[in-house]
C-alpha cells in the first residue's frame, strides 16, 4: 500500500513529535538556569572569622563572582580569579582581577575559558590554569596559549598549578567523571534542547548521540 505524499508528511511529523517527545522525558533537570529570586549575601564581616589570639581578619575585596584562585606579584600586588563557571550559571564572566587600594578592582584578563581554576605568579608572569589550556598573561594584556586540548570535558578539569624545584611548573589533570561512569550530567550542563535535537527514539526508549560521544571520548 503506497501513502501519499500528505500521508507520508503527516507520518514523518508524528515521527519527529514522538522523537523530541522522548526527549523530553528524558532523566528530569532543572527547569531553567536562574532562580526567580536571588539568596540574600550578607554583607562580609570579619570578625565572623575565627582566628587564633594576635590575629585580625580584614576585608579586602567584596563582591566577587565565583573567585578560585589567589596570587601575589613580585611586588605584593594581589590578582584574583573569577572562576566564570558553574553548572547551572553558564554566563559568569571568567576573568582576572587586580585588586588595588581600597578594594578596588581591575580587570587584567577576560574571555577566558571558564572555568579558572588556579592563578600563579612566576618570574614576571601571570600563569592561569582554565579549561583545557594553561595560559600566561604578557605585559599589555594579551593572554598567550601556552598549552591546549587538556582532556577537561566532564565534571574535573586541568587544575592547580606548582612550580617544582627545576624551574618547571606542573599541573594537576582531572578526570571527567567520579563514578568511572560518563553519563548525560557530563555532557554540556543543562543544554537539553541541543541534546534532543541529536536524540533517537527506539521502542525500548531514547538515545542521545551526545552522550554516546562523550562515552566514547573516555
Amino acid at each position: 500500500m503506497s501513502l501519499t505524499r500528505r500521508q507520508f508528511t503527516a507520518a514523518a511529523l508524528s515521527t519527529s513529535a514522538a522523537a523530541l517527545a522522548g526527549c523530553a522525558t528524558a532523566p528530569e533537570r532543572p527547569q531553567g538556569s536562574f532562580p526567580l529570586e536571588w539568596p540574600r549575601i550578607p554583607a562580609p564581616a570579619a570578625w565572623a572569622a575565627q582566628v587564633p589570639p594576635g590575629y585580625r581578619v580584614e576585608v579586602v575585596a567584596r563582591d566577587l563572582t565565583y573567585p578560585t584562585s589567589i596570587a601575589f606579584d613580585g611586588s605584593g600586588g594581589i590578582y584574583v580569579a573569577e572562576a566564570g563557571y558553574a553548572y547551572g550559571d553558564p554566563i559568569a564572566p571568567a576573568q582576572i582581577v587586580r585588586i588595588g587600594a581600597g578594594g578596588s578592582r581591575a580587570v587584567v584578563a577576560s574571555q577566558l575559558q571558564g572555568p579558572i581554576t588556579d592563578i600563579l605568579w612566576h618570574r614576571g608572569f601571570l600563569y592561569i590554569s582554565h579549561k583545557g589550556k594553561i595560559s600566561r598573561l604578557e605585559p599589555g594584556g594579551r593572554v598567550r596559549d601556552l598549552v591546549t586540548g587538556l582532556p577537561s570535558h566532564g565534571d574535573h578539569h586541568n587544575n592547580q598549578m606548582s612550580v617544582g624545584p627545576d624551574g618547571w611548573i606542573y599541573f594537576g589533570q582531572g578526570t571527567a567523571t567520579n563514578s568511572g561512569i560518563v553519563g548525560l550530567d557530563n555532557a554540556i550542563p543543562f543544554l537539553w534542547l541541543t541534546m534532543c535535537l541529536r536524540c533517537t527514539t527506539f521502542p525500548q526508549g531514547t538515545s542521545c548521540s551526545l552522550a554516546k560521544r562523550f562515552s566514547r571520548r573516555t
